[in-house]
């Protein structure tokens, strides 16, 4: 009878014991899975670093051409007079140096006869100097007859050059006859814009009153409009590509001389000033274009496109840090090819999920 308990004690604590290993086990299996659910690799939660690439960044800004600094000239005269021929049309190609209106003056007539007064006196000087030179040396002259006739020949050879230089100034040459009139020449290439006088019409020297405006319309100037986000991707020297509307297909090939330093209070823009080719003179002033700044090299961080959760129009990461994932607002210059290129929000080397951010962000909640 006592033999029966005690082999059915021993049977009873085997069984418990069975049971006891059974449950440590299952226990144990348990507390292994919950670990692996923390590390970051599973559930297809990928981690990744942030590194430092280099992309290209093209921009395309609004712009309006404009005619060039250096290629309007308004054409003014030099003397008093009246207008004797036009000798050009509106719209007309004209080259440096081309005559544009023939003037009757009396200023003209005026310096010229100085001149040739000038001149004679200075022909008489030299000879009377070199008559004295000789007689001086044979002892017929005094050395203070020499020096008098030196003297007059100086004085009238500057008197002679103060008139040919005003001669000059004013377009006119050296010559043996008497003359009266003179050509008002371009004093650039370009075509002629405006014609704002007639023969026969008396005109005076007048910077402010131009008698023609002429306009080299083979390269032209383009205002473009840039806001202050992309304002550090553009230098002077940068090539742009120009297009507009009117001529579909047609590329207007330019480069950047000047970016601009005070925003535009209005637009809140600063001004891109671009040189440009004008193709046939197409390019019109104040004619709207498109301009596409080419593509220059930029560093920023990248990341995998992966890696970005677009929520209430921000783009947000998660970070990882000590075991934990922390939602972080980015701002990003673009998105290309799979990749990422972050502005601000994030540093180099930070440990951010690569993939499986959307199952986080509904794990959150958010």
């Amino acid at each position: 009878m006592k033999t029966s308990i005690f082999k059915g004690a021993v049977l009873s604590g085997l069984v418990c014991l069975a049971f006891t290993s059974c449950n440590n086990s299952d226990a144990s299996k348990g507390n292994a899975k919950q670990n692996a659910q923390t590390k970051p690799e599973t559930n297809n939660i990928k981690i990744v670093k942030v590194s430092v690439s280099t992309f290209t960044k093209s921009l395309k800004l609004p712009g309006t051409v404009k005619s060039s600094p250096n290629g309007i000239v308004n054409v003014t005269s030099s003397v008093n007079g009246v207008i004797e021929r036009v000798l050009v049309n509106i719209g007309q190609n004209v080259h440096i140096g081309q005559p544009l209106f023939l003037v009757k003056s009396a200023d003209v007539a005026n310096l010229y006869s100085n001149y040739l007064q000038a001149k004679a006196q200075y022909e008489l000087a030299k000879k009377t100097y070199e008559l004295t030179k000789k007689l001086y040396a044979i002892g017929s002259m005094s050395k203070f007859d020499l020096d008098n006739a030196l003297a007059n020949l100086k004085s009238s050879k500057a008197l002679m050059d103060g008139y040919y230089a005003q001669m000059r100034i004013i377009g006119l040459r050296g010559g043996g006859s008497y003359v009266m009139t003179k050509y008002i020449t371009s004093p650039a290439d370009g075509v002629v814009a405006k014609l704002n006088i007639h023969p026969g019409e008396k005109i005076i020297v007048d910077p402010y009153t131009p008698l023609a405006t002429i306009v080299d319309t083979s390269h032209v100037m383009v205002e473009a409009d840039a806001f202050s986000k992309d304002i550090r991707f553009i230098k002077p020297g940068q090539e742009a590509d120009i297009t507009t509307s009117s001529y579909p297909g047609v590329d207007f090939k330019g480069k950047i001389f000047y970016v601009g330093d005070i925003v535009d209070p209005n637009t809140r823009t600063y001004k891109v000033y671009i040189r440009v080719k004008n193709i046939h003179n197409l390019l019109k002033p104040n004619m709207f274009v498109n301009v596409k700044i080419l593509p220059n090299s930029v560093q920023a961080l990248s990341i995998p496109q992966s890696a970005l959760i677009f929520d209430n129009n921000k783009f947000y990461v998660f970070k990882y840090e000590n075991g934990k994932y922390i939602k972080t607002e980015v701002k990003v210059y673009q998105i290309k090819d799979g990749t990422a290129y972050i502005k601000s929000g994030l540093n180099p080397g930070d440990e951010i999920v690569g993939s499986g951010s959307l199952l986080l962000k509904d794990a959150s909640g958010d």
